[in-house]
């Protein structure tokens, strides 16, 4: 785990609805949701977010009256949601994980309606706006029976439900729940935003908050979500991937590297090395997540010449860390925030310090320099 964790039960399933109340009742910003939802370019678009009872518990409940009962009828066009995000008034780590999950659900459905997408930027917005860096989901609740969608009768799961899960490795229970737990949005959030399975063996609760989603019989309909920290360093477990390129060019090693990062890895790194009959080499170097162990292999023999790949489980310890936001006479800076006993330590992010950098044609040493200084001040 790193910086602000959060941890979803999803024993009562997760729907888009459900994942934005629960992330309000986290303490998101209302003020800066309003902003992004009123600035999507949607005729006609209203929400409304009250306290709801729910099995005797009282939930967030995230409400988009307007579209309750016209969401099987207005859709977004693939372009015209990209359109759309771009225009809204988020930041760019909110917008590139909207754009995350909106791929994840279009690669399953055709058509998204109006509603879904208004759930996407929500949730993203949320998340982004709570500063969650590492999200825990152990496993995803099913109901059974079906479910009428448009003029059709579907099993539950859904297809696309089913689709995401599979692909994306996610853990499913099949409840003895009457109905469907889980939306196409719902799973597509927790494939986008997943890092791990497993909470570690101690730490400690900061917050929770609670979404509230439609109830059945022995289900509450409800999505519990909790932040969550050990500020002496949480331990977790990685997997080191390996293996020896000795044909490939620099050109392409360097976007494999950049493929990798993009798609889940925690790190990547090259090694030279010679192989037999003094041939020079590259050891390539990836960690990452058991969850992304698959698709990062797939990766490497995609785009490699490697025949196999070794790898090794390892345990390690991280310094809790979190991203700030930091204003300086320069422009708004990113800046990662460790803490080690009581002890804030400060790191301005690469990708901004360049963007200052040239923004204001100042070297890249001395824009790092000035961002700490203004931090320190």
């Amino acid at each position: 785990m790193t910086g602000k964790t959060l941890y979803l039960e999803c024993y009562s399933g997760i729907t888009g609805k459900m994942t934005v109340g629960a992330l309000l009742d986290l303490g998101a910003d209302r003020e800066v949701l309003k902003r992004a939802l009123e600035s999507l370019t949607v005729p006609g678009f209203s929400y409304e977010i009250e306290k709801v009872d729910r099995a005797g518990i009282l939930a967030c409940d995230f409400c988009l009256p307007g579209y309750e009962n016209d969401s099987e009828t207005r859709f977004w066009g693939n372009q015209e949601f990209l359109h759309a995000v771009e225009q809204t008034d988020m930041t760019e780590e909110a917008r590139t994980l909207a754009v995350r999950i909106w791929n994840i659900l279009n690669e399953q459905q055709s058509r998204v309606c109006l509603r879904d997408g208004a759930y996407i930027v929500s949730a993203a917005v949320c998340l982004d706006d709570l500063g969650i860096t590492d999200v825990i989901v152990p496993v995803l609740c099913e109901g059974k029976g079906t479910v009428k969608f448009s003029s059709t009768i579907l099993p539950v799961p859904v297809p696309q439900v089913l689709d995401i899960i599979r692909k994306y490795h996610l853990k499913l229970n099949i409840t003895d729940a009457k109905g469907q737990l889980i939306t196409p949005v719902g799973a597509a959030i927790v494939a986008a935003i997943q890092t791990g399975e497993t909470l570690p063996d101690e730490f400690e609760v900061e917050k929770t908050g609670t979404g509230a989603g439609i109830s059945y019989e022995d289900s509450s309909g409800i999505l519990r979500a909790m932040l969550i920290c050990n500020e002496k360093g949480d331990k977790d477990s990685v997997i080191k991937m390996e293996t020896n390129i000795d044909d490939c060019s620099g050109e392409t090693l360097g976007y494999v590297m950049e493929r990798l990062m993009k798609e889940g890895a925690r790190d990547v790194h090259y090694i030279p090395a010679y192989m037999k009959k003094n041939r020079p080499a590259w050891i390539l170097t990836v960690i990452c997540k058991k969850e992304k162990m698959k698709d990062l292999q797939k990766i490497i023999f995609e785009e490699t010449t490697s025949i196999g790949i070794r790898y090794t489980q390892m345990e390690r310890t991280i310094l809790r860390r979190e991203q700030r936001t930091v204003t300086t006479p320069y422009g708004e800076a990113l800046v990662k925030v460790c803490l080690l006993d009581g002890e804030e330590r400060y790191y301005p992010e690469y990708e901004s310090v360049a963007l200052l950098s040239r923004e204001n044609h100042i070297p890249y040493f001395q824009m790092y320099q000035n961002i700490l200084k203004c931090i320190e001040h």
